[in-house]
Formats: structure tokens, sequence, C-alpha cells
């Protein structure tokens, strides 16, 4: 009974190992953001212009190239002319699922254009982070305003 008990141990073990690896990874705001692709929800970029992003572009392949972090779990992104900011603020991790705040706005006074919006982010296989739920209200560290 022994030698069974041992050989179930070590395969739970192994398995639970396994599995656990492969979602251990934790992303920072700034991994999340850069690999996000613009077309997989609702921004200023994606606006009326969908066709130009649904071939999984991300936004470190737009013209948003100068990133200010805190820490892990907040980062932005200004356009070239610093006209723009786009910004990204973990709120929670559960499973693979990241909560964020997704900020979206002109930098320009008075601001031209403001988006706040709560959204559910998964990985794809493909690397990138893709939009699996648009949080249609607001919830804690993340107040719903669009302008």
């Amino acid at each position: 009974m022994r030698p069974r008990l041992l050989i179930y141990s070590t395969l739970i073990y192994l398995f639970s190992y396994i599995g656990a690896s492969a979602s251990d990874t934790i992303y920072s705001a700034k991994d999340i953001l850069l690999n996000l692709e613009v077309g997989s929800f609702n921004n200023s970029l994606s606006e009326g212009n969908r066709d130009s992003y649904k071939n999984h572009k991300t936004f470190k392949e737009t013209e948003f190239t100068h990133g200010e972090y805190d820490k892990n779990k907040y980062f932005s992104l200004t356009n070239n002319d610093k006209s723009w900011m786009i910004s990204l603020k973990i709120i929670g991790i559960k499973n693979d699922e990241y909560t964020v705040c997704f900020g979206d706005f002109s930098i320009i006074r008075p601001p031209t254009y403001v988006a706040v919006n709560p959204l559910i982010l998964k990985k794809t296989k493909s690397g990138n982070f893709r939009v699996v739920k648009e949080i249609k209200k607001s919830i804690p560290g993340c107040a719903i305003y669009n302008h």
C-alpha cells in the first residue's frame, strides 16, 4: 500500500506543479499595456478604425512610444508629440485574468477626450493580451468616466 501511496502523492505533486507553473507568471502593467491588442476593445484608436487594428496590432506597434511606470501596477504611454496618453493600472488578478483600469485621454488642456474604463484581460496563445470583457460599471479602484 505504501508504494502506491507514494506514486499517487508524486503524481499529484507533479500535476499540481506543472499546472501551477503555467499560470504563476504575473505580468506587470507595462507588459500588459505594450502587448494589449488595440482592436479588442473600444478606445480612441479603434473608434471608427477597427479594421486597421483587427490583425492583433498591439499598443507597442502604435505611435505610443514614451513610457512611464510606478512599480508594477501602473504604466502609461504617450504619443510622440506628447498630446495623448493611455494608461493601465492593475486592479486584481484571478486565475489567468487581469482586472485593469484603462485610461485614454488627450493631454491638451482642456482635454478634448477622456475615457476611463475597467476591463478584464487574458493573455492569448500568441503572447498578446486581449480584452475578454468591458465592465460597464465602476468598480473599486476604477471609476468609469467618459468625456
